[in-house]
């Protein structure tokens, strides 16, 4: 929300300029006044307790308190010695409220959907890559006041729910859910190093699609896959949803997670929350950083507080390391529906992936790699890759492969594609591999799904 914005009939009246397109012109000792304001009114607001979280009067609680604020400011600052505020009064409240509140230079983008992730590393070199693109995007026009301006602004759209995280030179990284669900990551020195910083990553929250049949209209995946995918999610499969940076995982999480049935009980475990499940009887879990006097969640002890919560279905929005462990415990032990992702660039990498994290839980590094590998064939069913096909037209996400884990052959993990991405045609095809026998009865009895008569549906 931009709260510098005034509907059209206001800005008839004055002539207003945005932050971001005045930062430009105002001279250095208007900049200075503004920042003395901003930093004043700021106390206040904070001072008071006046800001509630709801936006619209925390808008008219700074504004009130800016136009307050400047009347005194115009009055005295020449007894003062401060400079003067030349601009329109009305203006600069609104400046000022944006400041404290809103995204400043940044609110053109973060209002702009086409914008799929934000990257400000330094003063002015911002740069955002949309939707669609083949590559990140310049932004000239684009320039932050001040470090510590961006400084400020990281710490209050990272702190938006009390928690106490802040980015100092003694805790150089923060990483933020913002209330619309984007993720925000921020760096400053000593771990960055080209610049006094900070520097910062936003992964913006876009709504893409709401079900797998808006994934297919989307050419992510043809009806066939996507069919697929739907009974295999109905009949509780557990899936590794793997791909890189981009690639469209949570997306296809959140897709899925659409033919959940209201009477289950959903657990999801993450480190930002990005997942969002349609069903009353869900509980979101976040894990925790260290700070003073407070130890770490992590996602390891996260999962096994999970099991403790009668779930119909574990979903882990990223596993990275010794968590992994945790979820093949849980996979193991008759839990149903267990999702997760990982990062990796095929299902072979990805079951290497899994192994090698595996190892990094304390409990499994003295179990022989065979048994491990063992593991993941019994608990895991699907392996589905995606990626980002890049061509001159831009960039597509795609459903790249469906595997199932048949088992073991020898001490190696058995996989059998099933739907495999032709760049002809630009779509997964059916590979003429049917599901292992017992996932073809597991379909029909829980979901009505007959692989045969689908993908023969499919193909004609």
């Amino acid at each position: 929300m931009g709260f510098w914005s005034r509907d059209k009939e206001a800005q008839q009246k004055t002539d207003y300029l945005s932050p971001f397109a005045a930062a430009t012109v105002v001279d250095t000792g208007e900049k200075t006044a503004l920042d003395y304001i901003s930093d004043t009114v700021s106390e206040r607001v904070v001072g008071a307790r006046l800001l509630t979280n709801d936006a619209d009067k925390d808008e008219q609680a700074v504004l009130e308190e800016a136009r307050r604020f400047i009347a005194e400011y115009n009055l005295s600052a020449a007894s003062q010695n401060l400079p003067l505020l030349t601009l329109d009064p009305e203006e600069a409240a609104h400046k000022i409220v944006d400041r404290i509140l809103g995204w400043g230079p940044l609110t053109e983008l973060m209002e702009d959907d086409s914008v799929e992730d934000l990257a400000v590393n330094g003063l002015d070199n911002v740069w955002v890559f949309r939707a669609g693109a083949s590559g990140w995007e310049f932004l000239p026009h684009i320039r932050i006041p001040s470090w510590d301006y961006l400084r400020n602004l990281i710490n209050r759209k990272a702190d938006w729910r009390g928690t106490g995280r802040a980015i100092t030179f003694t805790n150089p990284t923060v990483n933020a859910q913002l209330p619309d669900g984007s993720r925000l990551h921020a760096v400053m020195s000593p771990v960055m190093g080209q610049a006094e910083g900070p520097g910062i990553t936003i992964r913006r929250f876009r709504p893409v699609a709401a079900s797998i049949d808006d994934l297919v209209n989307l050419r992510s995946m043809p009806p066939a896959a996507g069919n697929f995918l739907k009974a295999a999610m109905r009949s509780g499969l557990n899936m590794a949803i793997i791909g890189g940076t981009g690639s469209g995982k949570t997306t296809l999480i959140n897709a899925l997670l659409a033919e959940v049935r209201d009477d289950e009980r959903v657990l999801t475990c993450e480190d930002t929350r990005e997942l969002q499940v349609p069903i009353p009887n869900w509980m979101s879990l976040t894990t925790r950083d260290a700070m003073e006097g407070v130890e770490a969640y992590d996602m390891t002890a996260l999962v096994r507080e999970t099991l403790r919560m009668r779930p119909d279905r574990i979903i882990i929005g990223e596993v990275r390391d010794g968590a992994m462990g945790a979820v093949l415990q849980a996979a193991n032990t008759g839990h149903d529906g267990v999702m997760f992702t990982v990062h990796a660039n095929s299902p072979g990498e990805g079951i290497e992936r899994m192994e090698t994290m595996a190892f990094m839980n304390q409990t499994f590094a003295k179990i022989p790699d065979h048994q491990i590998r063992k593991m993941i064939s019994t608990a895991i069913h699907l392996v589905v890759q995606l990626s980002a096909i890049y061509s001159p037209e831009g960039r597509r996400r795609r459903l790249m492969t469906i595997a199932e884990i048949r088992g073991m052959q020898g001490d190696q993990v058995t996989v059998e594609p099933l739907f495999e991405y032709d760049y002809e045609t630009d779509r997964a095809q059916w590979t003429g591999i049917f599901p292992h026998e017992r996932t073809r009865e597991r379909l029909v009895r829980r979901a009505g799904y007959e692989f045969q008569q689908e993908v023969s549906r499919g193909a004609a």
